[in-house]
């Protein structure tokens, strides 16, 4: 019903509408909703809806939330990714988010560090979907394919 009346109002939605939906979504910390608000509704206060769908440790939603709205401090996301998700979420958070900065994508590639598969793939996606560029990183992840027995170079 919330859903419905979102759509319904999403380009000119009454004051009272927007209240009545994001009281409920509230109560109930509905990631969904707060975040169906912050997407197609106009002109809402998206750092007041971001502290709220982070409140609601909803990890899927907080991804969705990271991805698809702009103008977001993504520092505080992918600091919630990091300790709600596991390796597969640290990689796809920078697989999703192609503005991350190094530093941020740092932090998710150490995250991803413990499971081999998701660790090179993000050490790829890094290096060559993305076409940027570490040294410090590139050493790191020398020793770890000599570990492998695998040799690699520039």
């Amino acid at each position: 019903m919330m859903i419905d009346k979102i759509l319904a109002y999403k380009d000119d939605m009454p004051e009272n509408i927007y209240n009545e939906i994001l009281n409920e979504a509230l109560t109930n910390k509905d990631a969904r909703i707060l975040f169906m608000l912050a997407y197609y509704v106009k002109n809402v206060d998206i750092a007041f809806l971001e502290e709220k769908i982070l409140d609601t440790n909803n990890l899927r939603y907080i991804s969705f939330f990271m991805r698809s709205i702009p103008n977001i401090d993504k520092d505080k996301f992918l600091s919630k990714v990091l300790k709600l998700g596991r390796e597969r979420d640290a990689y796809y958070c920078m697989f999703d988010n192609r503005d991350l900065i190094d530093n941020q994508i740092f932090r998710l590639i150490d995250k991803s560090k413990s499971e081999q598969k998701y660790y090179f793939l993000s050490v790829y996606h890094y290096f060559i979907t993305l076409n940027r560029y570490d040294d410090i990183l590139f050493d790191k992840v020398k020793v770890d394919l000599k570990k492998l027995n695998i040799d690699i170079n520039e």
